[in-house]
């Protein structure tokens, strides 16, 4: 019985340290200038994030203008105090 908590606490703890991998979206050519239209350069870390089993999209401080956003499961979009993302219609 001992054994079974000591191991179970050991994955928990492991799950709970485990830090996500990061994605900026300024790596995937997001501005961030309030000019160009970012969604496709935040779908692009969406994305990678997704297929490399989830993880954290960063979003910088800045105007992101974006269309449609797709979210995956497992992916924490992070923005950054001053990141403001804006619906370019």
């Amino acid at each position: 019985m001992r054994q079974s908590i000591t191991y179970l606490l050991t994955i928990l703890l492991t799950v709970a340290c485990s830090t996500p991998a990061e994605y900026n979206v300024q790596d995937f050519g997001a501005k961030g200038d309030g000019k160009a239209i970012d969604s496709p350069a935040i779908n692009k870390a969406i994305q990678k994030a997704a297929s490399n089993g989830g993880g954290r999209v960063v979003v910088p401080a800045g105007k992101y203008m974006c269309y449609s956003i797709r979210l995956e499961s497992d992916i924490e979009l992070h923005l950054v105090q001053g990141a403001v993302i804006i619906s370019a219609r």
